[in-house]
């Protein structure tokens, strides 16, 4: 009686947003707490999942692959400004150089570590690469090294004094700024990789990190795989051998 009283009175009230009202349709709608834990709890396993579909699935490798291809395209390349003619075109002949020195490997140039980097921002949802400069050789020294993302220990958390602590592999200072990042030498799991696998003290000047997570922590520390919502879309609708294709509803037989 006194919701029918509101209601003809016009005093009921709706709440602001939607997504926080009540009903059916809300019954058994699951909801995240705290996205830091649940990224710091969930984001290596949905990364592993993401890796081994983007490796195993058709669907979800071709799906990567047009990604990479939409964000690198013809690779990106930046052009020099400068106003003397003569100036410009020697800058870009040291930048033509540089770029197939780029890899400390060898195994590709500067424009291939690009598509590797977005490759891993896709497939984990952060990349990191650490910029080196050896003293040994004859070109510009510069080198781009491309870091596994558990290379940076997500379960590594530490109070180190001062104000300043460690966080998912993460070195913050006591203003929360980020000073340094926690590396292992190698990737965990690597039969060919290091024995000592205490990690190491990079200054947050000598490393650079992208992220494209779907979701990320407020703070910016760490992030999910752009693919775990694919992944998780596949997975609810049960279908085995394409996790890409959408759930739908059943038709009911309207007689």
């Amino acid at each position: 009686m006194r919701t029918m009283l509101h209601r003809l009175l016009g005093l009921a009230r709706a709440r602001g947003f939607d997504a926080a009202g009540g009903g059916r349709r809300w019954e058994g709608a699951r909801t995240v707490d705290g996205l830091n834990g649940a990224i710091l709890a969930g984001a290596t396993t949905a990364a592993r999942r993401a890796g081994w579909y983007a490796r195993n699935n058709p669907w979800v490798a071709a799906a990567v692959d047009s990604l990479v291809g939409n964000v690198v395209g013809a690779r990106i390349k930046p052009q020099s400004t400068h106003s003397d003619w003569a100036v410009r075109e020697r800058l870009q002949a040291l930048w033509l150089r540089w770029t197939d020195h780029a890899d400390p490997s060898g195994l590709a140039d500067f424009y291939g570590l690009q598509a590797m980097a977005v490759r891993a921002m896709v497939e984990s949802g952060e990349s990191f690469a650490r910029l080196r400069v050896p003293s040994d050789i004859d070109t510009i020294p510069l080198h781009i090294e491309l870091l596994d993302r558990e290379q940076v220990p997500m379960d590594l958390h530490r109070e180190i004094g001062g104000g300043a602590r460690i966080r998912a592999g993460i070195e913050f200072d006591a203003a929360g700024r980020r000073a340094a990042y926690r590396v292992l030498s190698s990737r965990p799991g690597d039969p060919l990789g290091s024995v000592r696998m205490d990690p190491i003290r990079v200054s947050a000047g000598d490393h650079r990190r992208e992220v494209a997570g779907r979701h990320r922590a407020r703070d910016g520390r760490r992030c999910e795989p752009v693919l775990g919502l694919a992944l998780a879309g596949g997975r609810a609708a049960a279908v085995k051998r394409d996790p890409l294709v959408c759930h739908r509803r059943p038709h009911r037989d309207r007689r």
